[in-house]
């Protein structure tokens, strides 16, 4: 019986030294610091290190049940994370050290009480929807893991938790992979559209003014592709969007060159000009401006084309009935 009393004694003893170390810990990572090449990397591992441990403190604050040794094992596993950075040498290495480092705060979520697991989870989904992460992808998790996170059994909540936290740290890495993509993407082409506009002006100054259309033309398509760079893609339709942009470019193009075969024939004049003396002969400025914004436009929108397309047939029926 002695034994037994002394086993009973023992248990609040080992859980007040396990707390004690989990303090220790916490305390110690506050007040190191790291500088040089390494710095910006040792940051990241260590805010996902405090973000645990800040989940630690609320599992203490509360009542249900946690695993006080897995929450020690687990800061001890950050700090070994944190010898292995300063000792890399590689951005490779490093950038994997650091990427095991999220993986393990992600296990956080067996940590949280059961009355915070819901707003967790919603607050995860806030987020990804701030992020312009496609509404169906969003739509599918929430009804996946909702009727988990809504479950009785603490242990399958913190479970469906944990795969919010994973959806949200891998849309969180590609949005911001995704931004730098589009706005290097956006200076590119903007970068396009000035060349080409400027070599519009000057083909057109310098009596070159069909050249200047189709670069007119290829302006529009730029601004197209421009004006409807979407906010956010998944892995799937970002890995087929620059043949599509190239395709839209060059439909712009082809547009420009189908559009100015139309106007050619005689359908507008531009006072008393035809397209085709536009092209051939000094004309004012107002005339030449003109011919670029025809340009764009034709590049811009396939729909001034099918609008053009429409007037020409139309005029075509006219001509046969009167001669008839």
């Amino acid at each position: 019986m002695s034994s037994n009393l002394a086993s009973v004694a023992a248990a609040p003893t080992a859980q007040s030294t396990t707390l004690d170390a989990i303090d220790t810990l916490i305390v110690a990572d506050a007040a190191r610091k790291v500088e040089g090449d390494v710095q910006s990397y040792w940051a990241e591992l260590r805010g996902f290190r405090a973000t645990y441990a800040e989940a630690v403190l609320k599992a203490r604050a509360a009542s249900d049940p946690w695993d006080p040794l897995l929450a020690l094992a687990t800061l001890k596993q950050f700090d070994a994370f944190g010898q292995e950075l300063l000792a890399a040498t590689t951005t490779v290495e490093r950038e994997n050290i650091v990427a095991r480092g999220e993986e393990l705060e992600r296990t956080r979520a067996y940590l949280f009480p059961g009355d915070e697991i819901m707003l967790q989870a919603r607050v995860s989904f806030a987020d990804m929807r701030d992020w312009n992460v496609p509404a169906d992808v969003i739509g599918a998790m929430e009804k996946d893991l909702l009727p988990d996170l809504g479950d009785q059994s603490l242990a399958k909540k913190r479970a469906a938790l944990n795969k919010v936290f994973e959806f949200n740290d891998a849309w969180s890495q590609h949005t911001d992979e995704y931004g730098r993509w589009a706005r290097r993407t956006s200076w590119l082409l903007l970068g396009f559209l000035v060349v080409a506009l400027g070599v519009s002006v000057a083909s057109i100054i310098h009596g070159m003014a069909l050249y200047g259309f189709i670069a007119a033309g290829f302006s529009g398509a730029l601004v197209s592709v421009l004006s409807r760079m979407p906010p956010m893609l998944g892995w799937g339709e970002w890995s087929s969007y620059t043949p599509r942009m190239i395709g839209r470019v060059a439909a712009g193009v082809a547009g420009t060159f189908a559009g100015g075969a139309l106007l050619a024939a005689g359908v507008i004049k531009v006072g008393d000009y035809t397209f085709d003396d536009l092209l051939t002969k000094t004309v004012s400025p107002g005339a030449v401006l003109y011919v670029v914004g025809l340009g764009i436009l034709f590049g811009f929108t396939e729909r001034a084309l099918t609008q053009l397309q429409g007037l020409v047939f139309k005029q075509d029926k006219k001509s046969g009935a009167s001669e008839r």
